[in-house]
């Protein structure tokens, strides 16, 4: 175990000199070290799970190849990165951190809420040490035939005779596990838990740094209390699936893009890492490749009033990021990866399933359910109030951009309900099965919006009159109404 949480540990740095090529920084605030700490552990884990797939591949899985690689990638890295001189206001996020000592209680609040978290964690482990179904019967299964058969027959794990673990699905989360074995020299149950945790506290990192770039510290940390109240995602942490990493990824894209219209100096770095987080959890799941479609066409199309050379200077620095992962995603679907269940059960006759009135209403009444159970009604109602604010703060660019995120979100629900209106299974046990995992892919995105939002919301209500104080601003809205890559 101690040799995995090294492994850890160099998936980390190996994140962080990345980063600092793709975006340098200038500043030292706690939030901007906590949203690139977050960022670099997600993007540790995907480049070690791509390097771990070229040991693979080379027939070089063992533990002294798979540690030489990696360290031989951090010091290049390393010295790439303090090889560039960084920018003289490349992260320059105007929003200082905040110590006064209401925010201090707030975040000895998030330590009691991580305790109570962490017994509850420990305890799902040793009742189901396994994790959910899907964790054993397909990713841990992967990593288990990349493990045990890394030097001559790995490729077993997308044989035919184990089509129904899902052979087509991305590889992030089992080529992670199966190095983290590798590193243990052996497959405990322990570390596949270890990172599904790591995950989910990634994500209450990632909105803590973003919210708190773009609004303020005490609102980061609500969001994080948010995060650590929910429930449903709380109890999948521990079920070694790759829903809460997915989550994470979908969260970080979305969350660049918004933190991009705050730093024009660094837009155009923001939105390649962003298209880079975006093709990282294309390679986690398959549903993250639809929102990684998803996010450029709502970037083009909704929100922005920049001239269209600008909205296609912004999708091209998100494709940029998207273009490597994506690239991986591919060559794996073909050379590696089975048919997929979905399209290999597809028949034109299921279309005609969007027709059936019955069928919509079960999806919906469904979805209602997942998103109760999430949230409930002081989120449902500030939901609500958040699309009450984009109406009122249309005018503001950063906050167009806003509406693109949730536009890319709902078309994100949108292909999830579609699929479910054509599935061939039963549709009671297919939305059974998977529609509150799937709310939890989305739901970190959302939560980021709607604290993001809650700001901006504060201070339309002083510039329409509705009260007579303003929340603190650290820059007037008007200095946002430009597009930062034009």
């Amino acid at each position: 175990m101690t040799f995995a949480l090294i492994a850890l540990l160099i998936s980390c740095e190996i994140g962080w000199f990345a980063l600092a090529i793709l975006w340098p920084r200038t500043r030292e605030q706690a939030s901007d070290v906590i949203l690139r700490g977050a960022l670099a552990g997600g993007l540790g884990f995907a480049i070690s799970s791509v390097l771990y797939l070229a040991c693979l591949v080379a027939g070089v899985a063992q533990r002294p190849w798979v540690v030489g690689v990696e360290v031989a990638a951090l010091i290049a890295l390393a010295t790439l990165a303090r090889r560039i001189p960084p920018p003289d206001e490349i992260a320059a996020v105007e929003s200082p951190d905040s110590d006064s000592r209401f925010d201090w209680l707030l975040r000895g609040g998030v330590l009691v809420a991580l305790i109570v978290n962490a017994n509850a964690w420990w305890v799902r482990f040793k009742d189901e040490p396994l994790g959910f179904w899907d964790a054993f019967a397909i990713w841990n299964l992967k990593a288990r035939f990349f493990f045990v058969d890394s030097g001559e027959h790995w490729q077993r794990a997308f044989s035919n005779s184990v089509s129904w673990s899902h052979t087509d699905y991305p590889l992030l989360l089992p080529l992670n596990v199966a190095r983290l074995w590798t590193y243990a020299g052996e497959p405990t149950q322990e570390v596949s838990v270890v990172l599904s945790v790591i995950f989910a506290l990634l994500v209450a990192a990632l909105l803590y740094g973003v919210v708190s770039c773009l609004a303020d510290a005490a609102l980061g940390t609500l969001a994080v209390y948010a995060v650590l109240a929910t429930p449903a995602l709380m109890a999948q942490s521990t079920w070694q699936v790759a829903d809460i990493p997915l989550a994470f990824f979908l969260a970080a894209a979305a969350g660049l893009v918004l933190v991009a219209d705050k730093i024009p100096a660094g837009a155009r770095p923001a939105l390649v890492v962003s298209g880079l987080f975006a093709g990282a959890a294309a390679w986690t799941k398959n549903e993250g490749l639809l929102f990684a479609l998803a996010i450029p066409i709502a970037m083009m199309f909704v929100g922005s009033r920049s001239d269209f050379s600008a909205r296609i200077q912004r999708t091209g620095q998100f494709a940029k990021g998207l273009a490597v992962p994506v690239a991986i995603l591919f060559l794996m679907k073909v050379t590696l990866a089975g048919e997929n269940d979905l399209a290999g059960d597809f028949a034109f006759d299921s279309l005609t399933r969007v027709f059936e009135i019955g069928r919509h209403a079960e999806i919906l009444a469904s979805f209602a359910r997942a998103l109760a159970t999430l949230c409930g009604l002081p989120l449902l109602v500030g939901l609500a109030t958040l699309a009450v604010w984009l109406r009122l703060r249309r005018g503001d660019e950063a906050n167009r951009n806003i509406a693109a995120i949730t536009a890319a979100l709902l078309l994100q629900l949108g292909g999830y309900y579609f699929i479910y209106l054509i599935t061939e299974r039963d549709l009671a046990w297919h939305l059974g099965t998977s529609n509150l995992r799937l709310f939890v892919q989305l739901w970190p995105t959302a939560l980021l919006l709607l604290f993001v939002g809650l700001r901006s919301f504060g201070e339309a209500r002083y510039e329409l009159g509705i009260i007579g104080l303003r929340i603190p601003a650290n820059q007037p809205p008007s200095a946002t109404n430009s597009d930062p890559v034009e």
